[in-house]
């Protein structure tokens, strides 16, 4: 297991060594798919939150390079923190969407809970800080740094995972495996469900469930 404390403590977001084993054990189910795919040279992680994901990512797949997105600033740093010794991550403070933009972003308590969208209850609560953020387009992006495929997509978007998918554009067809969250009931303004989220996958299976709440499924999938 990679040593990830800090000063003898996991960062903010992990509830101890055992949450860090599940986190690891689903990046191996991801990149084992990822590898009877492919040889991955762009993986993105999109809403990294403390960066955990893409340090086992970046471990996994040296000869890659990680991109991850973090808009919470106290995240980010977090983020930050324990990815600048890693060559092969570079990081980004802001928001993924389906817009290039200066918007509003929603920090909460739970900085995993914090989202592009207003929090209305459930697992995000009600109390929220709203902050300015630059908002983009995943395929403004890709034009910005010359890239031209993207081979598969870790992302936890709390929601917003409409217009996150929608701002692939056309390179959401070359992404080989994708790991999202599958919203089943709202809680936040304008939350992505089931429905809205699975045509932007019409070409890919699900094949593996990480988790499942009344609230969403976390879900692997596969390009046909």
């Amino acid at each position: 297991m990679i040593n990830l404390k800090k000063n003898g403590k996991y960062p903010p977001g992990i509830q101890g060594d055992g949450h860090i084993l599940w986190i690891e054990n689903s990046v191996k189910d991801f990149s084992n798919l990822l590898v009877q795919q492919c040889s991955p040279k762009i993986i993105l992680d999109i809403g990294s939150l403390n960066g955990i994901e893409s340090v086992f990512l970046a471990d996994i797949f040296p000869e890659a390079r990680i991109f991850a997105f973090e808009a919470n600033p106290e995240a980010y740093k977090i983020t930050k923190n324990i990815t600048n010794e890693i060559d092969n991550i570079t990081l980004y403070n802001f928001a993924v969407s389906d817009v290039d933009k200066i918007g509003n972003f929603f920090v909460t308590p739970n900085m995993g809970t914090s989202s592009t969208l207003q929090p209305i209850g459930g697992p995000a609560g009600e109390e929220f800080e709203e902050i300015s953020t630059k908002f983009t387009r995943i395929d403004t992006w890709a034009i910005k740094n010359k890239i031209q495929t993207i081979d598969a997509v870790w992302m936890d978007v709390q929601g917003a995972e409409e217009a996150v998918l929608s701002g692939f554009g056309s390179l959401l067809s070359g992404v080989k495996v994708l790991k999202t969250e599958i919203g089943k009931k709202a809680y936040y303004k304008n939350h992505s469900l089931k429905d809205s989220i699975l045509p932007y996958l019409d070409g890919m299976n699900p094949f593996k469930i990480n988790s499942e709440s009344m609230w969403e499924d976390d879900i692997i999938f596969v390009r046909k």
